[in-house]
């Protein structure tokens, strides 16, 4: 309708001004003025239209609850193992609903983030318990090594980390309101890039800019280039041969140089990678899980990030944290301190405009000092990553004596306890 009316009044009117157009245009047909600009831009743009979804895309999981709320229904699991206490979905549900800083959690839904999680059901002796994928328990064994091995070497660690200041949830919590203070001039979020080490914050790393959308998830809002262009103006003021520990939550930390054919892809971009990669590909006699094989094997030359290339021209290496093990991370406990800190000055100053704000933000980076960092540090280091390196062991300990006998080690049930569509247990047929 909105191009069929654009084209008749263009030819009638071909003088007529763009914007008094679209607003005739959306006073005759009754359709909002936003609507009318975007079609006729899109159309204008590419000579066509797309109809708009009909279905509506809901939110995964996870992306309904925000960092802090998984983590910390993480550390109740974990808590579990420490007690040396089975952690069942009864008991974790249990456990959860008692916390008065989570929402109420259903069965169901508490399976489904968990499973998110990364957790698996596992059937032993009877009794579902909840475990981690072996790939997660693999890697971070391996950062526990690797970070213990680098500090043996005396390499200078930094550990990167981003956040979100929400002045508005601040202000909320401590009985504020910003439309009562700046009705028309308002900062509502803080989206923070920084990089530190137990000498401090990095002089000249930081990177803050004001959020666009009301999101919890602030990821969507730096791209590539963004932190590809900011990483490489930090190198330069790093030690030489230092490490940087980053996680692997946002997609920017993790662009691949080179795309690897997944079970997606057509079957004939499959063989041309392949036969780029220099190997003889007969189609004809070979089905995609075959051709995937061949990828699986040559996939670790080329699961290369670009991040990892551009440090390690510098004489760099980057050390990539566990998913969901934020814990690990420093500068996690900094940026608590960094909010506690606005949190505590937000009373007295009672006004939110952006240059009062960004005053708050650098007061409060600025009572970061060296020491703070150092305390931090330490205390990731003796108390969660000694943490980390001992759980596995007790699970492996409360798995063993559950098992009635060697040949029933990690017996996966059809969990039939778990609803149909979870697919929590790991089933290899």
């Amino acid at each position: 309708m909105i191009i069929n009316f654009y084209k008749s009044k263009i030819s009638e009117v071909p003088d007529m001004k763009y914007k008094e157009m679209m607003t005739y245009i959306s006073k005759s047909l009754g359709i909002g003025l936003n609507c009318v600009r975007k079609t006729v831009s899109e159309y204008k743009t590419n000579k066509c239209v797309t109809s708009p979804s009909r279905k509506r895309n809901r939110k995964g999981i996870c992306n309904q609850m925000d960092d802090f709320d998984k983590n910390v229904i993480r550390r109740k699991v974990y808590a579990f193992w420490l007690k040396k206490e089975m952690p069942t979905i009864h008991n974790i549900l249990k456990a959860v609903n008692e916390d008065k800083s989570l929402p109420n959690f259903k069965r169901d839904f508490l399976k489904k983030v968990l499973k998110n999680l990364s957790f698996k059901f596992t059937k032993i002796n009877g009794n579902y318990i909840i475990t981690e994928r072996s790939d997660l328990i693999e890697w971070r064994r391996n950062y526990l090594r690797s970070i213990k091995q680098f500090r043996e070497n005396g390499r200078p660690i930094y550990y990167l980390g981003e956040t979100l200041i929400d002045i508005d949830r601040i202000a909320f919590m401590e009985g504020l309101s910003t439309d009562h203070f700046n009705p028309t001039n308002k900062v509502k979020k803080l989206i923070v890039l920084h990089i530190g080490s137990d000498d401090g914050f990095v002089p000249g790393g930081l990177l803050f800019f004001e959020s666009t959308k009301n999101t919890s998830n602030y990821y969507c809002e730096i791209n590539n280039q963004t932190f590809q262009n900011w990483f490489e103006e930090v190198l330069p003021l790093l030690k030489e041969n230092a490490v940087i520990v980053i996680d692997n939550t946002a997609p920017y930390h993790s662009v691949k140089i080179e795309n690897v054919p997944t079970m997606v892809w057509r079957k004939e971009m499959i063989v041309d990678w392949l036969c780029s990669k220099g190997e003889v590909i007969d189609p004809s006699k070979m089905v995609k899980a075959q051709l995937m094989k061949i990828v699986q094997r040559l996939k670790p030359s080329f699961n290369t990030y670009v991040i990892d290339e551009i440090t390690k021209n510098h004489n760099k290496t980057v050390l990539r944290l566990p998913p969901y093990h934020s814990d690990l991370n420093p500068i996690e406990m900094v940026w608590t301190m960094v909010k506690d800190c606005i949190r505590e000055n937000i009373k007295i100053v009672q006004t939110f405009k952006p240059e009062d704000v960004n005053h708050l933000f650098h007061q409060a980076l600025d009572r970061i000092k060296k020491e703070v960092w150092t305390s931090c540090i330490n205390y990731v280091k003796k108390k969660k990553e000694r943490m980390f390196w001992n759980i596995d062991f007790i699970c492996d300990e409360i798995v063993d004596n559950l098992t009635p006998n060697p040949n029933n080690v990690f017996t996966i049930g059809d969990c039939s306890e778990i609803s149909d569509d979870d697919d929590e247990c790991d089933d290899d047929l």
